[in-house]
């Protein structure tokens, strides 16, 4: 009879256990899909890359692509910024020669997410290393 009972508690206790893991694991699922959702996360390789070219964080990166065109390539802004990160004509090209874009062209390039995001990650890090404040760089690269 205590065997039984102790069987019992037993098995109680795994069936708790195991409930306790299946909705951890369903709250991890659903949690993910809800970041993925509404945080989605686009051209990583490509941000990637220029993220470890110029020293940035790529959380920060992802932000601002997601603060200017919301993953969009082909946004343009009421001030005719274009593409991921809002790059405006002017700042395209004063940056295309310094980062080896000879033949820049604004309208045919600025809507590549790999040309854009090239563009944008190095204007960021331009703007941090002159600064030397990420709050007063991004202020920066929106008044631009």
């Amino acid at each position: 009879m205590k065997e039984d009972r102790d069987v019992r508690k037993k098995k109680i206790i795994v069936t708790i256990l195991l409930i306790f893991f299946a909705c951890l694991v369903v709250g991890l699922i659903c949690d993910i899909i809800m970041v993925n959702r509404h945080y989605p996360l686009r051209y990583v390789d490509i941000a990637n890359e220029h993220v470890e070219m110029f020293g940035l964080e790529p959380a920060f990166v992802f932000a601002v692509i997601h603060a200017e065109s919301n993953f969009n390539s082909r946004a343009v802004s009421r001030v005719d910024a274009s593409g991921l990160m809002q790059i405006m004509v002017s700042t395209a090209y004063w940056i295309a020669p310094r980062i080896g874009l000879e033949d820049f062209n604004y309208e045919d390039q600025t809507f590549d997410p790999a040309t854009n995001i090239h563009l944008g990650t190095y204007y960021l890090s331009m703007l941090i290393e002159t600064f030397g404040d990420v709050n007063v760089a991004l202020a920066a690269y929106n008044a631009d």
